[in-house]
């Protein structure tokens, strides 16, 4: 007959497991770019009758939709629609580039040859002012610029959890050449830039696309000024961004120089926590393809002249799972799940997802990847 020591010791590892197995309360949302039409279809609609998101969250497990939009249509029909939907939203109320054609020290074609020696590819100079007047351009009310009413009705939806934070900027090293150079944001600029969101939403985070390296080669740059944070006051050599709360690291496999996902998460990891902030995991399922797939990406070619693929949904359950596991991050967002723009070769990327159970099935497994220890076990493991 076993003893109540050992009968003690049976419960206590039963209960152990059961707890290890039960959703983890740090569980991280799986969301997209873009989404339209979907996210916006029914919103006159109340009788209960349209599915369209539901239907995204039964088959793909989706919950959340990065996009962007003027303020009017945002308080007044897409947060009240999302919340009702239960879904959440991250926005962004300034273009991709804010650029200021006119700037000094950029041509008109938006590339900075002079300074560079490269063939001219860029949108044109950042400008502070220019982020400012595009961003207010898009709070404003056309008709009444009813600015502070929608400032506040939208903070009602940052109260109530359905806006989780806002996009301050996309591509932010393309303004000029790609990569860094004197026409994209300073360390300074980029700092404003947070603050000028922040003075309106105080409590919502402000996330930055781009990679968590790639912000950091800018911060650690001493050709510029940095303003001390209140965390680097015991140490002159520190360098970090204010009013940036997280970076998104969108993970692509690259045709011409491949990195695997792990080494890439633990990179991105390393960056963000060098800086102080958190890190978005994110994946380009239209471009960032092996080629597994079969299917030609949104772009059809890079920089370089390569074809790119969509991932397939093998890629997408792994290197979804090995950010997830390596890096902590709260959130997952896919570029690009849209049901209207047309890729290279004319597919429309939401009709090609939804039409490979596969690819359900691989969304689904990032959503349960962190349902408890037994959903995802590598995320403690060293791989």
């Amino acid at each position: 007959m076993p003893s109540i020591t050992s009968l003690s010791r049976y419960a206590v590892i039963r209960i152990f497991v059961y707890v290890l197995a039960l959703p983890s309360v740090m569980a991280v949302p799986v969301g997209i770019w873009g989404g339209t039409p979907y996210t916006e279809e029914c919103m006159d609609t109340d009788d209960g009758s349209c599915t369209v998101l539901a239907d995204l969250t039964a088959d793909f497990g989706f919950t959340v939709v990065m996009t962007r939009m003027q303020a009017g249509y945002l308080a007044n029909k897409f947060l009240p629609h999302i919340e009702e939907k239960g879904w959440k939203a991250v926005i962004g109320f300034t273009n991709q580039w804010t650029p200021d054609d006119d700037a000094d020290g950029c041509d008109e074609d938006g590339g900075d040859e002079e300074f560079t020696g490269d063939s001219v590819t860029g949108v044109g100079r950042f400008t502070l002012d220019a982020f400012i007047a595009d961003l207010r351009d898009r709070l404003y009310d056309d008709e009444d610029e009813t600015y502070a009413g929608y400032v506040e009705t939208i903070n009602e939806y940052v109260a109530s959890g359905t806006l989780i934070a806002v996009m301050m900027a996309d591509d932010v090293m393309n303004y000029g050449n790609f990569g860094w150079d004197r026409c994209d944001p300073k360390p300074l600029g980029l700092n404003l830039m947070g603050a000028e969101l922040k003075s309106m939403f105080p409590d919502l985070p402000v996330w930055i696309r781009l990679d968590p390296t790639d912000l950091k080669e800018r911060y650690d740059d001493t050709t510029y000024f940095v303003p001390s944070h209140p965390s680097c006051m015991r140490d002159p050599s520190c360098r970090r961004p204010s009013n940036i709360d997280a970076a998104v690291a969108q993970y692509l496999y690259n045709v011409d120089d491949p990195q695997t996902a792990r080494e890439y998460a633990l990179e991105q990891k390393a960056a963000a926590d060098a800086l102080g902030i958190d890190i978005v995991c994110g994946l380009n399922i239209a471009n960032g393809g092996d080629g597994t797939s079969g299917q030609i990406g949104h772009y059809g070619v890079n920089d370089a002249g390569s074809t790119v693929y969509a991932m397939s949904p093998d890629e997408i359950s792994s290197y979804g799972k090995t950010l997830i596991r390596n890096t902590g991050c709260d959130t997952m967002l896919l570029w690009e799940f849209d049901g209207e723009e047309e890729w290279y070769d004319g597919t429309i990327g939401g009709e090609f997802f939804q039409s490979d159970a596969d690819y359900m099935d691989a969304t689904q497994d990032l959503v349960d990847c962190d349902h408890g220890l037994f959903g995802c076990l590598a995320r403690f493991w060293p791989f």
